[in-house]
């Protein structure tokens, strides 16, 4: 992935468009459980490690966390990596 769009990616801007819509959709628990009112507290922790993986290339799913999601337009999207087991 190119520097120019990671960092877009990245960007404080997009990062906080991004929760305000998962958080004005409801934000359901992901496949690692972790519900919307925990977030905050765990993103302030965890994302300086997690922003440094993403900039690497190194973030992956953990083992064992693939799953389905329904898209009421695409049907059900898979999630995570099936690579990995």
């Amino acid at each position: 992935m190119g520097d120019d769009l990671m960092e877009a990616i990245l960007s404080p801007a997009n990062l906080n468009r991004a929760w305000r819509r998962v958080k004005s959709n409801g934000g359901a628990p992901g496949i690692d459980g972790l519900r919307i009112e925990d977030f905050p507290a765990y993103a302030r922790e965890q994302w300086p490690a997690i922003r440094q993986r993403l900039e690497r290339g190194s973030l992956s799913t953990p083992a064992g966390t693939t799953g389905e999601l329904s898209r009421s337009r695409w049907g059900r999207t898979r999630t995570g990596d099936p690579d990995r087991s």
